[in-house]
């Protein structure tokens, strides 16, 4: 079965998944979801499971100009950490 992307679709890390209304992409790997995004966590990825990741990629003037987070818990759109370190 062949897929076919629309143009409102990313040929990015989403190339299953549209673009949320959040303006995330994302795909589901495994056990868990590769989210790509720039700005906070959206709610329309908040069922994403524990271990699941979310690269962020925000304007270079932003102090969290770019992070990768963990979701740490099951449910909920704060229950995400910092991978960076500082």
């Amino acid at each position: 079965m062949a897929i076919t992307q629309t143009d409102d679709q990313e040929k990015s890390v989403s190339q299953i998944n549209p673009k949320t209304s959040d303006g995330h992409c994302y795909t589901k790997l495994g056990g868990i979801w590769i989210i790509v995004g720039s700005g906070a966590v959206g709610t329309t990825v908040a069922d994403a499971p524990a271990g699941s990741l979310y690269i962020r990629q925000d304007d270079a003037t932003s102090s969290n100009a770019s992070d990768v987070l963990i979701k740490v818990a099951k449910a909920g759109t704060g229950t995400w950490e910092s991978l960076r370190g500082d």
